[in-house]
C-alpha cells in the first residue's frame, strides 16, 4: 500500500541509485574556494599594513576563522559526491562518505524516524544499523514513497523522542504538537508584530512632523509591506494539530475547524524554503483552496496516518482514480479562474516602480543626490521587466471551449483537445501543491496554472470534455 493508502505502484525489480544533485558539492567547493581567498586577504593585509597589536591580532583571527572554515566545506563536498541509496527488491543500502556500506533488508526495518530539524527520514533495524535519506537527494519523494510502500509503516513510525507511534490502528482523537524551537520563537513573534506596528507609527509622524519627501515615500512603502505580512504571520501561526472523527482541527491564535468531508483530498509534497526541504502535508478542499498543514513534532506521516483514520480521504492518485471513473453526466465548468497572487506580486511591483520613479525623478530634477537616484531608476527598470514578464506568462483564466481549451492572458494560448495525447495532475517540483498537466502530441507539456476552483475541479472537468471527444469522434 503507498503512503496514502492508495495505491501500490509498480516499482522496476532492478536496482536504483540515488544521489545528491552535483550541483550541491559544487556550491560546497565554491564556498571553501571563497572562505580561503578572505583568508589570504587578511593575511596580506596583515603583511602590507600590520597597524598596532590590536589591528595584527584582529586580522590574524579573521585569517584563522576564515581557514578553520574550508576543511569542513571540502570535507562536504566529498560526502555529498560520495553519498548514494541504492534499493532493489532485498533492501536498500547506503554508502556514506569515508565508503561505508550499511545494508538492511525490507523484513529488517524496525524503526522510520522523521527528522524535520535534520531534514532526513531514518531507518533502522534490529542490530542498530541507521540508514539515512537526506530530503535533498534527487527523486526524495519517489525513494521515500518506495520506502514505505517496502516497509509497511504504518507499524514502525516513531516519533523524534523515539517513542513508537500508532502501532495498530491510531488512539482518535490524536494530538499533535509543534516543536520546542517553534515554542521558543513564539514570544518574538508576539512582540516582534506590536513593534512593527510602533515603529511605522513613530515613521509617520517624525517622517510629516519633519515633512521629508523620501521619509514619507519609505513610510508608504513600509506599511503595506511589513505590517500586513508580520500580522498574518502571526495570526496564521498554529501550534498544534487535533485529529477528531470526522474532522480536523487546527489550533492557533485563530482556530480553524476543517470537517474531512469538505477534503477533496490529501498527499505529501515537498517544501521548499531556501536551501531547506521540508515533507508537508497538503490539503486540497472541495472549493478549491489548497492548503499545507504545519509540521508538527510527531511528524507528517504520523498526522496522515491519523488523517486516514478518522474517515474517508483520498489520496492524489485515488482521486485522481475517481476522477477518471466518473461518467460524463458529471457537473463541469467552463471558466476556471487564476488565483490572485500574482496580482498581489504585480500590485506592488507597480507600487514599488512609482516610487522608484519619484525617487529618479527627484535626483534629476530635484536636491535628491544623483548617487541615490540612479541605483533606483535602476532597480525601477527592473522591477518593470519583472512585471512585463509575469504578465506575459501567466494566464488568469482557463475557459473550456467546444473543441479547446483556451489560456486566457496578455498572450492567449488556444489548445484543440485533438492536440492532447495525455492528461495528468502531478505534484509541483517548485512548491507545494498539484497542477494540471497537459501532454500534447507536439511540443512541451502545459501546466496549468492554480486555479481558485481547484486543480482536481479542473481535471475533472477536462476528463469529461476529452472523454466527450473521444465518445463523439468517428471511429
Amino acid at each position: 500500500m503507498d503512503p496514502d493508502g492508495t495505491r501500490q505502484p509498480d516499482h522496476p525489480q532492478g536496482q536504483r541509485t540515488f544521489r545528491m544533485p552535483a550541483a550541491s558539492s559544487s556550491l560546497m567547493v565554491l564556498l571553501g574556494l571563497f572562505f580561503i581567498g578572505i583568508s589570504i586577504v587578511f593575511l596580506v593585509w596583515t603583511l602590507i599594513e600590520p597597524g598596532g597589536p590590536v589591528e595584527v591580532v584582529s586580522k590574524l583571527f579573521g585569517a584563522v576563522g576564515a581557514g578553520v572554515v574550508v576543511p569542513f566545506l571540502f570535507r562536504e563536498a566529498r560526502a555529498i559526491r560520495t553519498l548514494a541509496i541504492q534499493v532493489d527488491a532485498q533492501g536498500i543500502r547506503s554508502r556514506d562518505a569515508r565508503g561505508e556500506i550499511i545494508s538492511i533488508r525490507w523484513t529488517d526495518v524496525r524503526l522510520i524516524r522523521e527528522r524535520r530539524f535534520c531534514q532526513r527520514m531514518e531507518m533502522e533495524d534490529s542490530l542498530g544499523n541507521i540508514i539515512r535519506i537526506e530530503n535533498q537527494i534527487e527523486g526524495f519523494e519517489e525513494l521515500r514513497d518506495l520506502v514505505l510502500v517496502r516497509t509497511g509503516w504504518e507499524g514502525k513510525l516513531v516519533g523524534p523522542d523515539g517513542v513508537a507511534l500508532l502501532n495498530g490502528e491510531p488512539l482518535l482523537p490524536a494530538d499533535f504538537r509543534a516543536s520546542r524551537l517553534v515554542f521558543a520563537c513564539l514570544p518574538l513573534q508576539v512582540i516582534g508584530v506590536p513593534l512593527l506596528i510602533l515603529l511605522a507609527l513613530s515613521g509617520a509622524i517624525f517622517a510629516f512632523w519633519l515633512g521629508s519627501t523620501q521619509q514619507i515615500i519609505l513610510l508608504l512603502v513600509l506599511i503595506p509591506a511589513v505590517i500586513p505580512a508580520a500580522i498574518r504571520e502571526v495570526l496564521d501561526f498554529k501550534w498544534g494539530i487535533r485529529v477528531e472523527r470526522g474532522r480536523i482541527i487546527l489550533r492557533g491564535w485563530l482556530r480553524k475547524v476543517i470537517p474531512l468531508e469538505d477534503i477533496a483530498f490529501a498527499d505529501l509534497v515537498m517544501t521548499r524554503r531556501g536551501v531547506a526541504v521540508l515533507p508537508s502535508l497538503f490539503l486540497e478542499l472541495r472549493s478549491g483552496k489548497g492548503m499545507v498543514l504545519p509540521n508538527m513534532r510527531e511528524g507528517t506521516l504520523a498526522i496522515l496516518r491519523a488523517l486516514r483514520a478518522a474517515g474517508p480521504v483520498p489520496g492524489l492518485e485515488e482521486a485522481r482514480s475517481m476522477a477518471d471513473a466518473a461518467g460524463p453526466e458529471m457537473p463541469e465548468r467552463i471558466r476556471f479562474d487564476s488565483e490572485f497572487r500574482y496580482l498581489s506580486f504585480l500590485g506592488y511591483c507597480f507600487f514599488m516602480i512609482v516610487v522608484c520613479g519619484v525617487l529618479s525623478y527627484d535626483s534629476f530634477f530635484g536636491t535628491l543626490p544623483l548617487r541615490k537616484g540612479i541605483p533606483a531608476m535602476v532597480f525601477g527598470v527592473f522591477l518593470i521587466g519583472i512585471a512585463i514578464t509575469v504578465s506575459i506568462q501567466r494566464k488568469w483564466a482557463i475557459i473550456l471551449e467546444a473543441d479547446a481549451i483556451l489560456l486566457k492572458g496578455l498572450l492567449p494560448r488556444r489548445i484543440p483537445f485533438e492536440a492532447i495525447s495525455s492528461l495528468s495532475i502531478r505534484k509541483c517540483a517548485y512548491r507545494p501543491g498539484v497542477r494540471v498537466v497537459l501532454e500534447l502530441r507536439t511540443g512541451n507539456p502545459v501546466e496549468s496554472p492554480a486555479v481558485r476552483e481547484g486543480s482536481l475541479a479542473l481535471y475533472r472537468a477536462i476528463c469529461t470534455r476529452l472523454r466527450g471527444k473521444a465518445e463523439t469522434s468517428p471511429g
